[in-house]
């Protein structure tokens, strides 16, 4: 089982207790595990979660990807995974938005943002297990 998966496993339980069930988002341009759905009140919200296993880590987010999630006027959330299933960097997508408006996120030839943690996370935006990320996202940020 990939990493992705395995995150999605164990948010799926720390998620029941809270009622809310996690699906695979539909909205996106083709289905991906990468892409998960959260059946939060009054609006969904969207979990883009990328995996890394290199020192440091260094993600791409596809720009496709991310005009459908921001176009589907839901919540989200990147989840940037690092070497591991429960541990990395989450951001709210308002603060996405911010980075590559600022530059901070590079658009590459190739389509997508590059991620780099040396330079674009802050010691805030870091979680050390799956309680962690699952309180942050269902709090807002």
């Amino acid at each position: 089982m990939d990493l992705v998966a395995k995150f999605k496993q164990s948010l799926t339980a720390q998620l029941a207790p809270h009622g809310v069930a996690l699906s695979i988002w539909r909205g996106g341009t083709r289905s991906s595990n990468h892409l998960l759905e959260l059946a939060t009140s009054p609006t969904s919200t969207v979990l883009y979660v990328k995996y890394s296993a290199k020192v440091p880590g260094f993600w791409g987010l596809t720009a496709n990807q991310l005009d459908h999630i921001v176009s589907a006027n839901v919540r989200w959330f990147c989840v940037f995974l690092h070497q591991s299933s429960s541990s990395g960097y989450v951001l709210p997508g308002i603060q996405v938005q911010a980075c590559i408006n600022d530059g901070s996120f590079e658009l590459a030839e190739a389509g997508d943002y590059k991620v780099h943690e040396q330079s674009d996370f802050s010691a805030s935006q870091h979680f050390d297990n799956i309680e962690a990320v699952t309180s942050r996202i269902l709090r807002g940020g």
